[in-house]
């Protein structure tokens, strides 16, 4: 290849890059207007949340999101969630049990976050 033709090809990927960068600060944005707990989050931990890829429990992302509040969440057998733990290891069961499976797509996370802050306040 020539390098006119490298740079050309370079320029391309380059202008690429930016319309995805673009588009994932975008996702990320949305997703801290739909739940702005998300914003305690680094853009790091909340595209692992959002790629539905992680168990918050075992990542430590529970803790990011309600700070000083809930050391973990208690699941049933299945993919509900009964109780919180607080960081003083105090157990709190939940009136209604909350549907946040440990992993799953972004936006079952984001409504069952969102159910789960309901349900604790």
């Amino acid at each position: 290849t020539t390098p006119f033709r490298s740079e050309t090809r370079l320029e391309n990927l380059e202008k690429q890059f930016g319309i995805i960068q673009k588009r994932l600060r975008n996702l990320m944005e949305n997703a801290r207007q739909r739940y702005p707990r998300f914003y305690f989050l680094s853009d790091e931990d909340l595209l692992l949340i959002l790629s539905g890829k992680v168990d918050l429990n075992e990542s430590g992302l529970i803790q990011k999101l309600f700070t000083n509040t809930i050391s973990k969440l208690i699941y049933d057998k299945s993919t509900n969630v009964t109780g919180i733990q607080s960081i003083q290891g105090e157990i709190i069961k939940l009136h209604k049990s909350v549907n946040l499976p440990r992993e799953c797509s972004s936006t079952i996370i984001e409504s069952g976050l969102v159910e789960l802050t309901n349900e604790i306040v």
